[in-house]
């Protein structure tokens, strides 16, 4: 019996592990999209008008999470955004566009340290 109960716990710790976390802080920049239009990794065009994140490499997971909403919080303001692609920043970070700034009213100058997950 006592093989079965440390069966139990071991599986216990592995889906533990596994579970992504709610929320996460990182860094978010400004995303400039590219001058000829050219869609991002998840297949569509994204102009500073548009409600959309990139998301850093190990989030992004080759594209699994492309067109999910991500909901972003900067200083008791959020905005919910669309996964457009996958962003060349360190871990955890995103870069949103100028809408998604504009909207939280944070400055864009320089990254700033937001509240974001995955809706």
């Amino acid at each position: 019996m006592r093989g079965f109960g440390s069966a139990l716990w071991l599986a216990g710790m592995v889906a533990a592990s596994t579970l992504r976390t709610t929320e996460t802080v990182g860094q978010a920049s400004l995303f400039i999209p590219p001058l000829n239009g050219a869609p991002q990794q998840c297949g569509s065009s994204v102009t500073d008008s548009d409600l959309a994140v990139m998301i850093s490499p190990d989030v992004f997971d080759g594209g699994a999470e492309c067109g999910k909403n991500v909901t972003v919080s900067f200083q008791g303001r959020s905005v919910v955004l669309q996964v457009a692609g996958e962003c060349v920043c360190i871990t955890s970070s995103i870069e949103m566009t100028m809408a998604a700034f504009t909207t939280l009213n944070a400055p864009f100058e320089r990254p700033v340290t937001v509240n974001w997950e995955f809706d």
